[in-house]
């Protein structure tokens, strides 16, 4: 049996005498079975709220925001196999308007995607429990941007990017369990990454880039074969710490300044490494 739901909710500005009213929205779902599918679109002036809930197999859930001027919710939360996620939340021309996202799926083959585009703060967490997990996140706009996401089973994968024309952008990531995989990237100003992963055969990679100042990352990872990489591109006052422990452990850190019209280079990195086997290669440049 499939079973679909779509929520459509629409606020429009009234304006008498030079004034206009906002009004909030509010859309639900709550599903269980085999193959649903589940949609949620707000369209507003006003602020909206987005709730989906589903347990089964082969669910879907989908939440499409997007405002003028308010404050997005969005959360969606799966358990069973194959679930799938998407929320998009676009904000225009809002300068205290905020963006929550907030994903929790717990199975198997589970696939989380989220948006978040525009002016205002934006903040995402995705939780992930199970095998074969895949997370996706993108956060782009003028101002701070967090997102936290934590991964445990196996095969967790997690793709996380913020691109900020403001400052104080941060990532976090957490995963455990076997063959996890961290590929996170930031360009802005005072950006910042922490990935922590324990099991087997971790990788994480971080890329950031940037024309402002003091960008860090750290990367802590404890098991076999880990394997952690860190460029800092392009970015005055940056750090970078690297902390392994356990077998085969793989540690690579490439720093490079600004361009030579900019301001001088302030670059610090530290790998620290216990156990047996293990390589840490540093460059920095500029």
């Amino acid at each position: 049996m499939r079973t679909k739901l779509c929520v459509v909710a629409a606020s429009v500005a009234l304006a008498f005498a030079g004034s206009s009213a906002f009004a909030a929205q509010s859309g639900t779902s709550y599903q269980s079975g085999v193959a649903n599918d589940a949609s949620i679109t707000q369209a507003l002036n006003g602020d909206a709220t987005a709730v989906i809930g589903q347990a089964g197999a082969t669910n879907h859930a989908s939440v499409d925001q997007s405002s003028n001027a308010a404050n997005l919710q969005a959360g969606t939360y799966q358990s069973g196999a194959s679930n799938n996620s998407t929320i998009f939340q676009r904000g225009y021309n809002e300068g205290t308007g905020t963006k929550v996202a907030n994903v929790f799926q717990s199975g198997v083959v589970n696939l989380s995607d989220v948006q978040q585009t525009g002016s205002g703060a934006v903040t995402a967490t995705v939780i992930q429990s199970g095998a074969a997990n895949n997370s996706s996140v993108l956060q782009e706009g003028q101002n701070p941007g967090e997102m936290n996401i934590i991964q445990s089973g196996a095969r967790n994968k997690s793709v996380a990017k913020q691109v900020s024309s403001g400052t104080s952008t941060l990532t976090n990531v957490y995963q455990s369990g076997v063959l996890n995989d961290s590929a996170t990237t930031q360009s802005g100003s005072g950006d910042h990454i922490d990935v922590v992963q324990s099991g087997v055969r971790n990788k994480s990679n971080v890329v950031q880039t940037a024309s402002g100042y003091v960008t860090g990352a750290s990367v802590y990872q404890v098991g076999i074969a880990n394997d952690a990489g860190i460029t800092q591109d392009h970015v005055s006052h940056s750090s970078a710490f690297v902390l392994q422990g356990g077998v085969g452990n793989n540690a690579v850190i490439s720093q490079t300044g600004p361009v030579p019209t900019q301001v001088g280079s302030n670059l610090t990195a530290v790998a620290v490494q216990s156990g047996v086997g293990n390589v840490a290669h540093i460059s920095q440049s500029r």
